[in-house]
């Protein structure tokens, strides 16, 4: 099978060797078997390196993949950051190829890297914040919540809803509280407190969304597991988001199908927080 050759892919490699061809029967492709990360590279430097290395290692043995190879693909990706300074690179480890049939394939790993370009999004999505939509599709419970796994039907479904006019989606639980965005975890502010989701029933563990935590402690700011409903929503004096490509986006705008037909709920936020402000000083670095 031949990795996708969109017009904006840098480089592939399989296995550490340049290639755009992968064998179709990839535990990956077939059942979605592996995990992934996704990476932003500035001057050279991949951002939050131990960390994604970190989350990649406990994804696998959350998923019984065996041991991920973690000093070839630092050394892999290294050398991808000296040669392409600034870019994005994704990378995905499945359970190779095996024959048909749902168990485990022992002692086999496949690690794929994909190298983008970096994306450039309007300076207004950071200095005056994104417009954001509740989605419709809601997510499950998952006994591998948290997790950075390829599963993200999900994800995908919610993205689909998404029209011109907005730059992320809200996904909710099966309980209508809100858990994430399509690609993004979400931060709150309420009474002076950070708010977010603990991600024990589904949902994935951003590595910005740990960053962001760490910083809030060293900032003595108290933060707090909970997942919030949309009307606790309304009420947040401040929210963003947070990605390893995006950094931290203020929200400016969140709009909600109401219960009547054609009725749009929701509620703009007129300026910054400073305690987005604040945050985004330290995570958003790069576009300095």
């Amino acid at each position: 099978m031949t990795l996708g050759t969109g017009s904006d892919l840098l480089a592939s490699f399989v296995d550490g060797r340049p290639s755009q061809v992968v064998d179709v029967e990839d535990r990956g492709l077939a059942y979605g078997h592996g995990v992934f990360e996704t990476f932003r590279v500035h001057k050279g430097d991949i951002i939050d390196l131990s960390l994604h290395l970190k989350r990649l290692r406990s994804g696998a043995s959350c998923l019984r993949l065996p041991v991920v190879p973690l000093h070839s693909i630092e050394t892999e990706l290294t050398q991808i950051a000296t040669e392409h300074q600034n870019c994005i690179v994704k990378l995905i480890c499945t359970n190779g190829s095996g024959p048909r049939g749902y168990k485990p394939v022992p002692d086999t790993i496949r690690r794929l890297v994909y190298v983008y370009p970096l994306p450039s999004f309007p300076d207004q999505y950071y200095e005056s914040g994104v417009n954001v939509t509740v989605c419709n599709t809601r997510l499950g419970v998952s006994p591998v919540a948290g997790t950075k796994h390829l599963n993200r039907l999900e994800q995908v479904l919610a993205r689909g809803e998404l029209s011109e006019k907005d730059q992320e989606g809200l996904m909710l639980d099966q309980h209508h509280r809100v858990i994430e965005g399509t690609m993004s975890n979400v931060f709150c502010v309420r009474h002076g407190m950070l708010v977010t989701s603990a991600l024990d029933q589904c949902g994935v563990a951003g590595v910005k969304r740990e960053r962001v935590i760490a910083w809030a402690r060293e900032l003595n700011v108290k933060v707090d597991f909970a997942s919030v409903s949309l009307g606790e929503l309304w009420e947040c004096e401040e929210i963003f988001l947070t990605n390893s490509v995006i950094g931290i986006w203020p929200v400016a705008k969140v709009t909600s199908p109401g219960a009547v037909i054609g009725e749009t709920v929701g509620k703009r936020w007129t300026r910054i927080g400073e305690m987005t402000k604040r945050f985004s000083e330290v995570i958003n670095f790069w576009r300095d």
